[in-house]
Order: structure tokens, then C-alpha cells, then sequence
């Protein structure tokens, strides 16, 4: 076992479960693309509940990375016999395009509020910088 980060695309719907000593957990699966071409699917268990949270905010077809306690293993296939690899994870952490907007929209929100004009350097209020001018800091006064 070791910590790593998977990024795929999650395969059906992720599902909350229920264990033996009423704990929930949320199980998924993750098609992992690998070199050859083909995919390699990751089973996903979460216990905490952020991770929780955020796998269940998921559908199928999603993009998403996960972070966690990573166990490799082997399966062979039934038809042809051919030895694949099978990766269970244990997921601490989700990352997805849902949780980048959430988290962008919470810190927007934050810049809306009223700001303070800052003083120049004689004492005179200067013009706020807006977010499409890469350069609004660079001291040079609009030049």
C-alpha cells in the first residue's frame, strides 16, 4: 500500500453504503486511462466526509482526481486468462472540475465584499486593480 494520486473519469454513480456498525462509506469506480490505450478501472472507498461529500457530488462521465491509500493487485480474466491490474483505494481527498467552482465561488464572493482604497505613495488613493490586467501592480501608474 502507498499514498497516491488517480485521475480518471468516474464510471456509474458513486453510492453511499452503510456498514455493519451503522458507519456510512461511499463507494465508486474510476476508469483510469493507462499508456496502451485502453483503461484500467480504480475501486474507490471513502470513509471521511469531506471525501464522502465529494463523490457523491460525481456522476458518470465526471473528470476527477483522487488522493489516497493506494493497494495494487492482479486479476485475471475469465475468457482470454490474461493478467490485469486492479486498484483499490482507499480516497482521502477528491478533486473535481464541481469542487475547483465551488471553491472559486466561495473566494469570489469574499472579493465583492467593500475593500478599502489604498494610499499612494503622496498620500493620494490609487486606482484598484481589476483581474484582466496582469500588470495593475507594477507601480507605474497606467504608463
Amino acid at each position: 500500500m502507498f499514498d497516491g494520486l488517480l485521475g480518471g473519469k468516474i464510471y456509474g454513480q458513486p453510492a453511499q453504503r452503510t456498514g455493519k456498525n451503522n458507519n456510512t462509506f461511499v463507494v465508486a469506480k474510476l476508469r483510469v486511462p493507462v499508456a496502451d490505450g485502453e483503461g484500467m478501472f480504480a475501486s474507490l472507498i471513502a470513509f471521511d466526509g469531506k471525501a464522502q461529500a465529494g463523490l457523491l457530488a460525481l456522476s458518470d462521465g465526471d473528470a476527477a482526481s483522487v488522493a489516497g491509500a493506494v493497494t495494487v493487485k492482479v486479476w485475471t480474466g475469465h475468457q482470454d486468462g490474461i493478467p490485469r491490474p486492479a486498484v483499490d483505494v482507499v480516497v482521502s481527498q477528491v478533486l473535481s472540475v464541481y469542487a475547483i467552482q465551488k471553491k472559486r465561488a466561495k473566494t469570489q464572493g469574499a472579493d465583492d465584499e467593500l475593500q478599502q482604497p489604498r494610499t499612494g505613495r503622496w498620500g493620494r488613493a490609487q486606482q484598484q486593480p481589476t483581474r484582466d490586467d496582469p500588470f495593475a501592480d507594477d507601480g507605474l501608474g497606467g504608463l
